[in-house]
């Protein structure tokens, strides 16, 4: 503890007041530009010797008021806040700025009720004029620097933001404001820097903090790419989520909203197993099982679907994954159509398919097990030929009233010119049921005319 008091500058057991004061000097000294390594001390100092969070929390304090009358009027507003009457609450308050005007608590309410109220222009000005009473103030400066963002006024808002920053303010709302501020301005890379510094000395996150997380992480995978650091970002979630399980009990399902944003067509090996790592440390956090369900669910998902965006392996394989893992179909027939023409497919590509099937086996060992049998079809048959005409056999019976296989889209050579003999509107793999009794050679002819069957309309039936 004691080198904290000597980067500040400061004796043992000083005040909070002293260390605020030595901390405001020594960044204005060593700022994050003209020496980065020596305002990290200095930050890191600052935080250890002063609660933030409790800072944050707070506000400015104020000399207790003695004029009866100003008493009056701020128990006058305070009550109407409380009850939640803000219109009234600020138009009180504006008569008690215009009665004592040196009063600065109650221009500070004024702001904050305007704030509160909607008033963004009138918030703009009530801040202006408590920084000019003291330009020193950080939270004088970050009301100006909040009405500012609220009013739409970016460019005057981000210096401001720059200085309540190197002032010392590191609250969440504060730093997620900045955030949209530098990426507004482009300004990356202090984007990043002051995301990560609150990840990395934060030690403890409360459940209703849960938002800010994500939107941190949000900022942070959106410029991964500027940065090429994808993977970094990636790694420190994941090491985040295995340190603060509990934080994901309840609220998992955000999270993978998060990642599925990001990183759901990315292919890397390390990202794959990442983001099963992760997947599966939400399904055991959570603790509702409709939402583990659902996490199960996305992770078989995840698992199977990567292939779809993976360049090196062939399209059939893509549709392969969908038919064999993802489809639900209406019934056996759909099902065992659909597969075939896979089949057919993979077929008429036989000698490409074969020397997929080891990396196969290892990169999507789950869809490689549903095709195992008939890869070792595939590598063992000596006829082609005839396993293509007898697969097919089947394939067009069901493709007469289907019409909705790749493989004769890819292969259109293949369709037989003959006709397929279709004796129902629909294709069925139920046996044939004949309706009523069957009639005789001998019987009377069903037409009506007297004659025998054969002798009739038997032979009308057989041409």
């Amino acid at each position: 503890m004691n080198e904290y008091y000597e980067i500040l500058g400061l004796k043992n057991g000083a005040s909070k007041e002293e260390i605020k004061k030595a901390y405001f000097k020594m960044v204005r000294k060593h700022t994050p530009e003209s020496d980065p390594e020596m305002f990290q001390k200095i930050r890191r100092a600052y935080e250890q010797l002063k609660d933030m969070d409790e800072k944050a929390a707070s506000g400015p304090e104020f000399a207790p008021l003695t004029d009866p009358e100003q008493i009056r009027y701020l128990d006058e507003v305070m009550t109407l806040y409380r009850k939640g009457s803000l219109e009234k609450a600020c138009s009180i308050c504006e008569e008690a700025c215009a009665f004592a005007p040196d009063e600065v608590r109650f221009l500070y309410l004024l702001n904050d009720l305007q704030d509160k109220c909607g008033y963004t222009g009138k918030a703009v000005k009530s801040a202006e004029k408590l920084v000019q009473k003291d330009p020193e103030n950080i939270w004088y400066q970050r009301r100006l620097a909040y009405a500012c963002y609220e009013r739409g006024y970016m460019k005057k808002a981000f210096p401001v933001f720059k200085k309540v920053y190197e002032m010392g303010a590191r609250d969440l709302d504060f730093i997620l404001m900045f955030a949209d501020e530098c990426d507004y301005y482009g300004d990356y890379i202090r984007e990043r820097a002051i995301l990560l510094e609150i990840l990395e000395h934060k030690e403890k996150w409360k459940k209703d903090e849960f938002p800010d997380f994500v939107e941190i992480f949000f900022h942070l995978f959106s410029g991964a790419d500027r940065f090429g650091t994808e993977l970094e970002v990636l790694r420190l979630f994941s090491d985040f989520v295995d340190g603060h399980r509990s934080l994901f009990s309840e609220n998992a399902a955000l999270a993978v909203n998060l990642l599925d944003e990001h990183f759901f067509r990315d292919t890397r090996n390390e990202v794959k197993e990442r983001m099963l790592h992760i997947l599966d440390t939400f399904e055991a956090a959570s603790r509702r099982k409709e939402v583990r369900e659902d996490i199960h669910r996305y992770k078989e998902e995840y698992r199977y679907g990567q292939i779809q965006y993976d360049d090196r392996f062939l399209e059939i394989f893509k549709i392969a994954c969908s038919v064999f893992c993802f489809y639900a179909f209406e019934d056996d027939v759909c099902r065992r159509y659909a597969e075939t023409d896979v089949k057919l497919c993979m077929l008429m590509q036989r000698g490409e398919v074969l020397g997929q099937t080891k990396l196969l086996e290892t990169e999507y060992p789950a869809l490689y097990e549903k095709l195992r049998d008939f890869f070792e079809i595939l590598e063992k048959s000596e006829n082609p030929g005839y396993l293509k005409e007898k697969m097919k056999k089947d394939y067009d019976r069901m493709d007469a009233y289907m019409h909705s296989g790749y493989f004769y889209e890819w292969y259109p050579e293949e369709k037989s010119t003959g006709s397929v003999n279709v004796i129902v509107d629909g294709y069925s793999d139920m046996p044939f049921v004949r309706n009523g009794k069957k009639v005789g050679r001998n019987d009377p002819c069903p037409c009506g005319s007297g004659k025998k069957y054969k002798q009739c309309c038997m032979r009308k039936n057989a041409v």
